[in-house]
């Protein structure tokens, strides 16, 4: 943490204002960290799952500068972005099952961090020491949080970039290859359907020959459940418009007047192993060969907790049987697992 951050923290608590939903947010310094207390009714992620709470206290190294920005630009959803950024149960699993699953070398690498959102996955890269890390990003707001955050923590090795999103008429004003490790994770399903091969092909084009481009966090597209905004059983495979219908109807965090378009930006519609396939023909699938089967496994470990109950252990146990089984038939063609897995684990190496 930056001294010039630490030393204008005062040790009393300190009322964040103004506070959205009639929540108080109170920053107090421990010492060595400081402490976000929220009261009032808002959500928090547990290793059981997200749950609904009255009052919580998250620990950051964060400023209270940071805090506050961080409260005007997500409002109740502040203590989230606290945890992803710095709770290391909450993504570390993932991302080094995969460093680790698929030897890659992250403190040696410049890593784009595709989508980067508040900044919180950029700074568990940085606690995990990646070299340099760079974020991409259409949402200034966000962007402007995600340079703060970074910014607590250290003074060189980051760099953020508000973007426009591509659509097939542009591209990222990066030089072919400019990149060890091109990192998009949890934003693919945001994309809308019909400009993903841009986008993938625009992921490829900055990954160095002999790099590599990861998808971790998307919704497989051909899931039983459509998990990521409805949670509505079997609409995955039911034509776009008949399941935007249903979703409208039968979905309570879908607006019944909601626009096609924009419930798809949500991340209503995931992705397929087979757009990447199609997309990018020459790419080398690292969960294939010797390594078949870690996808689905790195998905499976970081998504099963100690705290899981019998039930919750039992579902995931099944889960990964299941996909296990289906992965018998489709090895011999040259099919990961994670094709029919919840959500995808996807680590591909450019020709060198």
């Amino acid at each position: 943490m930056n001294e010039r951050h630490s030393q204008r923290d005062d040790h009393e608590a300190v009322e964040l204002r103004p506070v959205p939903q009639g929540l108080r947010i109170t920053v107090a310094d421990r010492g060595d960290h400081r402490e976000i207390r929220v009261e009032g009714p808002h959500q928090i992620f547990t290793p059981s799952g997200y749950r609904r709470v009255v009052t919580s206290c998250t620990p950051t190294l964060h400023s209270v500068e940071t805090i506050q920005a961080a409260v005007d630009v997500s409002g109740s959803g502040v203590v989230e972005d606290f945890q992803r950024a710095e709770n290391a149960s909450y993504t570390n699993g993932a991302i080094k099952l995969i460093l680790d699953f698929f030897d890659l070398d992250l403190p040696n690498s410049h890593v784009l961090d595709f989508g980067s959102g508040k900044g919180a996955f950029a700074v568990r890269l940085f606690h995990l020491g990646a070299r340099r890390v760079t974020g991409v990003e259409v949402d200034p707001e966000k962007v402007e949080l995600s340079r703060r955050f970074m910014a607590d923590l250290t003074d060189d090795g980051f760099a953020f970039h508000r973007i426009d999103f591509l659509d097939g008429s542009n591209r990222l004003e990066f030089d072919d290859g400019a990149f060890d490790i091109v990192w998009a994770n949890a934003v693919l399903e945001h994309v809308l359907p019909d400009e993903r091969v841009h986008v993938l092909r625009e992921c490829w084009r900055l990954t160095r020959p002999g790099g590599h481009f990861v998808i971790s966090a998307t919704p497989n597209r051909w899931w039983i459940q459509e998990s990521h905004t409805t949670k509505l059983m079997f609409v995955n495979y039911l034509p776009l418009r008949l399941a935007h219908w249903l979703a409208r109807r039968y979905a309570r965090t879908v607006p019944a007047d909601e626009p096609l378009e924009t419930t798809l930006s949500r991340g209503f519609r995931g992705l397929s192993y087979w757009e990447v396939r199609r997309a990018l023909p020459e790419a080398k699938w690292l969960a294939l060969g010797s390594r078949y089967g870690r996808d689905t496994e790195a998905y499976i470990r970081a998504w099963s907790w100690p705290e899981d109950g019998r039930k919750k252990r039992i579902l995931k146990r099944v889960v990964h049987r299941a996909v296990d089984l289906v992965g018998l038939f489709l090895r011999p063609f040259g099919v990961p697992q994670t094709a029919v897995g919840p959500s995808h684990v996807i680590v591909l190496q450019k020709p060198a």
